[in-house]
């Protein structure tokens, strides 16, 4: 038959068990805490992407299609007309090479 421990030997150990369960408590918070601040860098940093996007599509004036992706298919009149001028310039540079 086992021998039962002194009274105050009983509280003891139930104290260090008490002591070491709130150290454990303690540390899952700090855990915790950790996690939670790391959430919100996360949710900073995906609102900041997403306002990049956002100026993205709107610097290229990107469209959403049909089936539900952006394009730029449709270039504004002015990215046009500057895609046309350079390319009579590279016409007329190569026209006077041949001199």
């Amino acid at each position: 038959m086992p021998q039962r421990k002194s009274e105050p030997d009983r509280i003891r150990e139930l104290e260090d068990a008490l002591k070491e369960t709130e150290r454990h408590i303690a540390e899952m918070r700090a855990e915790r805490d950790q996690a939670f601040e790391l959430v919100e860098q996360m949710k900073e940093h995906v609102s900041d992407v997403d306002a990049l996007i956002d100026s993205w599509i709107e610097a290229f004036e990107m469209q959403l299609s049909e089936d539900g992706k952006r394009t730029r298919d449709a270039l504004p009149e002015s990215i046009k007309k500057i895609l046309a001028d350079a390319v009579a310039l590279q016409k007329q540079a190569k026209g006077l090479g041949k001199k």
